[in-house]
């Protein structure tokens, strides 16, 4: 048993304590990925199966293999017609929010590596605007 600073922790070492947040993290970043995009006003799924969905329809799109409008559904289940453009703008859209995810993770997770006590890990939390 230790105390570090306000916090008893029991049976846990500090190196225990940012594992654990590292796994907050991660769930964090996670649900900062998946959530639906929007675009001109119309909310698009961007879950880990319709990331892949829409990945491999981008990739048809960049290889001249997708038709000239797509339709896609959004978030709502109404059919959607996109041109080719207005398809890759959504792919884009997603991939910056899950870049944008990951880097926040990244960044959070240095500031884990770095902290010294309990408390300073189990103050690093995920920006309410991320």
């Amino acid at each position: 048993m230790s105390q570090t600073n306000d916090i008893l922790v029991v049976g846990k070492s500090l190196d225990d304590i940012k594992s654990d947040r590292k796994v907050d993290v991660n769930g964090w970043r996670d649900n900062a990925a998946s959530l639906p995009v929007v675009i001109d006003g119309v909310r698009y799924d961007a879950d880990e199966l319709s990331q892949t969905r829409i990945a491999a329809m981008a990739t048809a799109v960049a290889n001249g293999r997708a038709p000239d409008t797509i339709q896609w559904r959004d978030a709502d289940n109404v059919t959607r017609s996109l041109t080719q453009d207005d398809f890759m703008t959504l792919a884009t859209t997603m991939m910056t929010q899950v870049q944008a995810a990951f880097q926040t993770s990244f960044t959070l997770k240095d500031d884990i590596d770095s902290a010294e006590t309990a408390v300073d890990v189990r103050a690093v939390k995920w920006p309410s605007n991320g």
